[in-house]
């Protein structure tokens, strides 16, 4: 789970800074761990930013990254938190997701014994 619970704790302070709220997404969108194809890092983008790039930003990680510090660059405090709720959300369900996976192919590899 690559550092997916680092990332939730990181996000439950209550405060955080415009700068780690970029390096978050940045580390996140950059990794291949919690998002293999470009195609599923667009429903991140909508639900936590409500935000969409062009087709031919969403052919290139570093332009989505680079597209989105833009965007965060220009947000206020209320916005900052706002996105990190929205983060946090994400990310927790996404854990949630893997923990039940994990769950159901040991519940399948029992079946076998």
């Amino acid at each position: 789970m690559f550092n997916l619970l680092h990332y939730i704790n990181i996000l439950n302070r209550s405060e955080i800074k415009k700068y780690n709220l970029i390096g978050l997404n940045s580390e996140i969108l950059l990794s291949k761990n919690l998002f293999r194809y470009n195609t599923e890092i667009s429903s991140y983008l909508s639900q936590v930013f409500e935000i969409e790039f062009l087709p031919y930003v969403m052919r290139s990680r570093t332009t989505i990254v680079a597209r989105l510090t833009r965007e965060i660059y220009k947000y206020d405090e209320k916005q900052i938190d706002i996105a990190r709720k929205k983060m946090l959300k994400y990310l927790k369900s996404i854990n949630a997701e893997q923990k039940q996976n994990k769950q159901e192919g040991s519940n399948n590899l029992l079946s076998w014994y």
